[in-house]
C-alpha cells in the first residue's frame, strides 16, 4: 500500500525541474614562543597555476612535494600521485540541471575549472554503478562523518597520513613554497638497533629521513608493554598506532605534560593588543582527548613554576627497546623541524629509563585530578647513572642524566671543559651561565666553538644576551630556521628544534634537554652522552650541513649576563593565576511566544543561551493525535522518553530517519565497525512507531530535522536531536503555527515517506550491522550485500543507475515547492520555506547575496559551495560588509577558510560553546544567514551543492525584525569569540584530484 501511495503521489507531483593562528605556547626555555597550530602546516600539494575568482586553473601538473620522494613517508608519497578518481569535478551548470544530466554527462576533467568549482559538494558525486557498493558506502560513510562532525572518513589508502597531509575532501590548498625544503644533508649511516624482529635506525634526523614512521613500527611491533612520558601529543598516525596496539592487549601507560592536558591561555602583550590581534584560546589536542576517550591509561605530571613542564619525549617498548631524543611526537616535529631521534636496545640504557618512568608515573595523577593538582615545587631526585660509564679526553662522564638536577649543567660544563678542539652546539635555545662560563673558558684556551640556534628564539633578548656574549669572544654563531625556510606556510612552525653538543668529535650529548638553567633544575628532562663512532658521525655530518645552510647571526646587542642563581630565581618563579575563562553566552531578548494545545513555546530557540531539548519534550507531551518526524539523528534520552510516552497514550507517530545512521559504515577511531546508535535501534524494533528510512542520491543523506504535532505546529531547524545539540553546540530552533508553514512542511514529509527511494527497515540486515565483528572487512561487506542485492538491501533509489547494459530508472519527482514569496529583501521576494533536493535553495542564497546593500553575516557549520563563496566576494568589493564565522572542526575539511582569509574577509572560527569539553562533540553547528538585518534564512540547510542536489533538506526564511535581533545577537556573541585565521602567504589553489588511492 506504501508502495502505490508512492507512485500516486510521483504522478501528483510530478513536473519540470528548477533550473553552489598562531597559537601561543609556554615552550622549553623560560619564553613563550608562537608556533604554528597542527593541522595543515604541511601538505604534499599539487602544482598548479595562479588562482583567482576570474581566471581558471588548469589541469592537474606533477606533484611538487617540499622533500625529495624518497625521504616522504610511503602512504604520503604515495598520495602525491596517486589521487581519487571519485572526486573529479563536475561543471558548474550542474546545479541549475536535473540530477540526471549531472550524472549521465561525461567525465570534464580536462576542461578548465573556475577558481572554487571544486567546492560544488563535499564530495564530488560520480556516477557510481549499481553494483559498485564500495562506492555507495564510501560517499555515504564520507558524508555521514562530516555531518557528525566527527573523525574524517579516510579510506585505507590514506589511513596512515598524518595531519595536514592530503585528504580527498581538502580541496582549497595553499600552494607549497617555490623551493623544496631542506633535505638537511642527506640520509645518514646509523648502527642498526634489532628489535622484536625489526630494525631501526640508532639515530635518525629530521629532515634527512622519516621518524614518525619509525615510532610507528615500533608501536606496532610492541607485544607487552608501550611506555611513554610525552610534551605533546598531536600526531594522528601514532595515535591510530597506539589506539591498535591497546587493541591487541600491549600494556599502554601514557604520562602527559599538564601543560597539555590543561593548556593555559596565554593574554595578549600589549604589542599585541597594539596590533589588533585576537585572543587565542588553547585547548587540549583532539589526540590527547582520543587517549581519553578511548580509555588508555593517561596520567599527568606538572611543575608549580612559571616555565616549569614535563618536556621528557621518550618510549620504552616491551622492556627492550628505548626511543628519546628532541623529536616531539607532533606534526610540525615531522613536517617542520630539524630534529633527532634514537633508538637503543642497550639493557643498562633501556632499564634507565623504564627507572625515570616509574619515578615519573609515581608523582602523576589522574586526567580529572591534574585540572585542580597544586604541583609541589620540591621533589625527589630523579634515578642516576652511578657507573659514568663514557670516557672522554681523561674524564668520565655519565651515559645519561634525568632532571630536575644540577647534575645537567655540571656534566656539560664538565664536557666542554674537557674538550681540546672543538664544540658544537645545534641548539634550540641557550640560557645557561654556567655552560656560558665553560664555553669562554673552551673559547679562551683556543677551542673552536660554533652553534647553530634557533632563529626564531633570537627575537628574544635574554637570548640575545647570551649568544652576543660568546659571538664577541669568537665563537661562531648561526641561526637557522626549519627546513621549509621562510618561505613556509606555517613560518611560525619552522625550528631548528635539536638540542645536542658534539665534544672534539668523539662524544655527542643530546635528549630533551636545552642548554638552559631552566631544563636543568626545574623541568622533567633527560640527556645523553654518546661515544659510539658511527652515531657521533652522524651528528657531525648533520651539524656540518646545518651550520653551512644557516646564516651567521647579526651582531647582538651587550650586556651583562645574569648570575646563576639570579636564573635559578627567575625560572623557579610561580606561575601566576590563569586567565579566567571566556564569558558564558549573554542572555538573549525574549522570543515572541507560540500558543499550541494550551502549551507555550517560543517562537525560537537558541542553543547555549536558551534551552531547547525541554521544550522539544513539550512539545511532544502536548501532541494529541499525530507526530511526524523528520529525523537524522538521535540519542536524547528526554525525546526518547517523550515519544515513549506519546505512543502508549496512543498518538500515530510517523518518522522519516536517516538511513546512513541505520545502516552504519565506517569505524570507530578504535577501529571497530561502526554501529547504529541504541535509540536508532530500538527506534526500529520497538514496533510503536512507523518507521521509514531515506537516505539521499551518491552519498546524500536526509539531513532534515523537524517534528509536526497534530498538522498545527512545525519545529524545524539545525539541532539534531542529541545529547550534543544540547551541551556542545551553537544550535538553533524554531516553532511555527504558521499555517502555510505548517503545509508546507506537511506536504514535504509525505513526500518523503512515499518516495520511491524510501524503505522499510530490514531487521535482518540491521541485526547484521550491529553483529559485526572487529575482524570485519570492507569485502565481507560487499560479499553481504552482493548475496542481498536483491532485496531491500540494495537500495531502491530509482535515482541510481542499474548494471551496465541496461535502462536506467525514471528519476523521483522534485519535492513540492511553495509558489508564494511573502517575505521580501530591497525589493526581492523569496517563500517561507524550501526543500531540496533541487529546490534552488543556493540560487535564492545567491539572490539575497545579490540584494544585500550594506551587510551579510552567516554562521555556517559546512561551507562547500563555489557559487556562494563568490557572490560573496562580489558583495564584498561592492562595499557590503560581510562578517562569518564558521566551525572549526568543518574549515580543516574545506580550507575555505584560507580562501576567505586570502581575499580580506571579516572571518572567525570558532568549536562549540565549552572549550573545557572533548572537542570531537564541540561544534558551531547553526546554518543561518542575516541580509541587510532585514531578512533572516536558517535551517537544515549548509552551504554546499551536496545539501542542494543530492540530500534531504530545509531552508527557511523570516523577515521578522524580533527574530533578526535574537539571531543578529547569537552571531555576534559567536563572532566574538571566534579565532581570526592567519591569511596564507601565497594565493590558495584549487586542485581536483583526478585518481583514487587504492584500498
Amino acid at each position: 500500500m506504501r508502495r502505490i501511495r508512492a507512485v500516486a503521489l510521483a504522478l501528483i507531483v510530478a513536473g519540470p525541474t528548477p533550473a553552489f593562528a598562531g597559537v601561543v605556547a609556554p615552550i622549553e626555555g623560560r619564553i613563550t614562543v608562537p608556533v604554528s597550530p597542527a593541522a595543515g602546516a604541511f601538505s604534499p600539494t599539487l602544482q598548479l597555476g595562479t588562482f583567482s575568482p576570474s581566471l581558471t586553473v588548469p589541469t592537474l601538473a606533477v606533484p611538487a612535494p617540499s622533500l625529495a620522494p624518497s625521504l616522504i613517508p610511503s602512504p604520503v608519497a604515495a598520495a602525491a600521485v596517486v589521487m581519487p578518481s571519485a572526486l573529479s569535478a563536475s561543471p558548474v551548470a550542474a546545479l541549475a540541471a536535473h540530477v540526471a544530466s549531472a550524472v549521465s554527462a561525461a567525465p570534464a576533467a580536462a576542461v578548465p575549472k573556475t577558481a572554487l568549482q571544486g567546492l560544488q559538494t563535499e564530495l564530488e558525486a560520480p556516477a557510481i554503478d549499481a553494483s559498485d557498493f564500495a562506492g555507495d558506502r564510501d560517499h555515504a560513510a564520507r558524508s555521514f562523518d562530516a555531518k557528525l562532525g566527527i573523525e574524517a572518513y579516510v579510506p585505507a589508502a590514506l589511513a596512515a597520513f598524518t595531519e595536514g597531509a592530503f585528504h580527498p575532501l581538502a580541496k582549497i590548498k595553499t600552494a607549497p613554497p617555490p623551493a623544496s625544503g631542506d633535505d638537511g644533508g642527506g640520509p645518514t649511516t646509523s648502527r642498526p638497533v634489532e628489535f622484536n624482529g625489526q630494525t631501526f635506525p640508532s639515530v635518525a634526523f629530521r629532515p634527512n629521513e622519516p621518524v614518525e614512521s619509525h615510532i610507528i613500527r615500533a608501536i606496532e611491533n610492541a607485544k607487552e608493554s608501550i611506555q611513554l612520558s610525552l610534551y605533546e601529543f598531536t600526531s594522528r598516525g601514532i595515535l591510530k598506532a597506539l589506539l591498535a596496539a591497546k587493541k591487541r592487549g600491549v600494556k599502554l601507560e601514557i604520562i602527559l605534560c599538564d601543560s597539555a592536558v590543561n593548556p593555559r591561555t596565554e593574554p595578549l602583550t600589549e604589542k599585541e593588543k597594539e596590533a589588533g590581534k585576537t585572543q587565542y584560546t588553547r585547548y587540549r589536542s583532539e589526540q590527547i582527548w582520543a587517549l581519553i576517550r578511548n580509555g588508555v591509561d593517561v596520567t599527568v605530571i606538572g611543575r608549580p613554576t612559571k616555565y616549569g613542564i614535563n618536556h621528557h619525549k621518550f618510549a620504552v617498548f616491551d622492556g627492550k627497546l628505548a626511543e628519546f631524543g628532541s623529536y616531539n611526537w607532533t606534526y610540525t616535529s615531522e613536517k617542520n623541524h630539524w630534529e633527532n631521534v634514537l633508538f637503543s636496545n642497550e639493557t643498562d640504557r633501556v632499564k634507565a629509563y623504564q627507572d625515570v618512568f616509574k619515578y615519573l608515573r609515581s608523582m602523576s595523577v589522574s586526567v580529572a585530578e591534574s585540572a585542580t593538582k597544586e604541583w609541589p615545587l620540591d621533589v625527589p631526585a630523579p634515578p642516576k647513572d652511578a657507573s659514568a660509564g663514557i670516557s672522554f679526553n681523561g674524564i668520565k662522564l655519565p651515559k645519561w642524566v634525568f632532571m630536575p638536577a644540577e647534575g645537567f649543567e655540571d656534566a656539560l660544563a664538565a664536557a666542554i671543559d674537557a674538550s681540546k678542539v672543538s664544540v658544537d652546539a645545534g641548539q634550540f635555545v641557550l640560557e645557561s651561565r654556567k655552560i656560558a662560563d665553560a664555553l669562554e673558558r673552551a673559547l679562551k684556551r683556543g677551542v673552536k666553538v660554533r652553534v647553530v640556534a634557533d632563529k626564531s628564539q633570537t627575537q628574544y633578548d635574554h637570548v640575545q644576551l647570551f649568544l652576543g656574549h660568546l659571538q664577541r669572544l669568537g665563537a661562531q654563531i648561526h641561526i637557522l630556521f626549519g627546513p621549509n625556510g621562510e618561505d613556509s606556510d606555517y613560518p611560525m612552525a619552522e625550528k631548528m628544534h635539536n638540542k645536542y653538543f658534539v665534544f672534539d668529535g668523539k662524544v655527542v650529548e643530546t635528549g630533551s634537554a636545552n642548554a638552559t638553567k631552566n631544563a636543568g633544575v626545574n623541568n622533567f628532562e633527560n640527556a645523553n652522552f654518546l661515544d659510539d663512532k658511527t652515531d657521533v658521525a652522524a651528528y657531525v655530518k648533520t651539524f656540518e650541513h646545518m651550520f653551512a645552510v644557516s646564516e651567521t647571526a647579526p651582531a647582538f646587542p651587550e650586556g651583562a649576563l645574569p648570575t646563576d642563581e639570579q636564573m635559578r630565581e627567575n625560572v623557579l618563579q610561580p606561575r601566576g593565576p590563569p586567565l579566567p575563562p571566556p564569558p558564558g553566552p549573554a542572555e538573549l531578548a525574549k522570543a515572541k511566544r507560540v500558543a499550541f494545545n494550551g502549551v507555550d513555546f517560543p517562537s525560537s530557540a537558541i542553543r547555549p543561551n536558551e534551552p531547547v531539548e525541554a521544550e522539544l519534550i513539550k512539545l511532544i507531551d502536548s501532541a494529541k493525535t499525530t507526530l511526524d518526524i523528520g529525523m537524522y539523528e538521535l540519542n536524547q534520552q528526554g525525546i526518547w522518553d517523550a515519544l515513549q510516552r506519546a505512543k502508549k497514550r496512543g498518538i500515530k507517530i510517523k518518522i522519516v530517519l536517516d538511513r546512513s545512521h541505520v545502516y552504519t559504515t565506517g569505524y570507530e577511531d578504535d577501529g571497530t565497525p561502526r554501529k547504529p546508535k541504541q535509540m536508532v535501534v530500538d527506534l526500529i524494533k520497538d514496533g510503536g512507531f512507523e518507521v521509514i528510512l531515506l537516505k539521499g542520491r551518491l552519498g546524500g543523506i536526509m539531513h532534515n530535522k523537524f517534528i509536526i504535532a497534530d498538522g498545527g505546529l512545525v519545529q524545524f531547524g539545525s539541532y539534531n536531536y542529541t545529547r550534543q545539540s544540547e551541551e556542545d553546540h551553537w544550535e538553533n530552533v524554531f516553532f511555527s503555527i504558521v499555517k502555510k508553514r505548517v503545509a508546507g512542511y506537511t506536504r514535504y514529509f509525505e513526500y518523503m515517506y512515499t518516495h520511491p527511494s524510501s524503505e522499510e527497515p530490514d531487521l535482518e540486515k540491521l541485526d547484521e550491522v550491529l553483529t559485526r565483528s572487529d575482524a570485519w572487512t570492507d569485502k565481507m561487506d560487499r560479499d553481504w550485500d552482493m548475496r542481498r542485492s536483491g532485496s531491500t538491501a540494495q537500495a531502491a533509489d530509482s535515482t541510481e543507475p542499474e548494471a551496465a547494459g541496461r535502462k536506467k530508472k525514471p528519476l523521483p519527482p522534485d519535492p513540492p515547492q511553495e509558489t508564494e514569496k511573502p517575505i521580501t529583501l530591497n525589493g526581492k521576494s523569496f517563500p517561507l520555506q524550501m526543500f531540496s533536493p533541487n529546490a534552488g535553495i543556493e540560487a535564492a542564497l545567491i539572490e539575497a547575496i545579490g540584494d544585500a546593500k550594506k551587510s551579510i553575516q552567516i554562521a555556517m557549520f559546512s561551507f562547500f559551495s563555489q557559487p556562494i563563496a563568490e557572490a560573496l566576494l562580489a558583495a564584498k568589493e561592492r562595499g557590503v560588509n560581510v562578517q562569518i564565522v564558521m566551525d572549526k572542526s568543518q574549515t580543516g575539511t574545506s580550507k575555505l577558510d584560507e580562501w576567505f582569509a586570502w581575499h580580506g574577509f571579516d572571518l572567525r572560527t570558532i568549536s562549540g560553546p565549552d572549550p573545557t569539553r572533548d572537542p570531537r562533540y564541540q561544534k558551531m553547528h547553526n546554518k543561518f544567514a542575516i541580509f541587510d538585518g532585514k531578512m533572516l534564512e536558517s535551517g537544515s540547510f549548509n552551504f554546499s551543492s551536496r545539501a542542494e542536489t543530492l540530500s534531504f533538506e530545509n531552508a527557511n526564511f523570516f523577515d521578522d525584525a524580533d527574530e533578526i535581533a535574537r539571531f543578529t545577537a547569537s552571531f555576534l556573541q559567536m563572532y566574538e569569540r571566534g579565532n581570526a585565521p592567519r591569511a596564507p602567504k601565497r594565493e590558495p589553489k584549487f586542485a581536483v584530484p583526478d585518481a583514487e588511492p587504492e584500498s
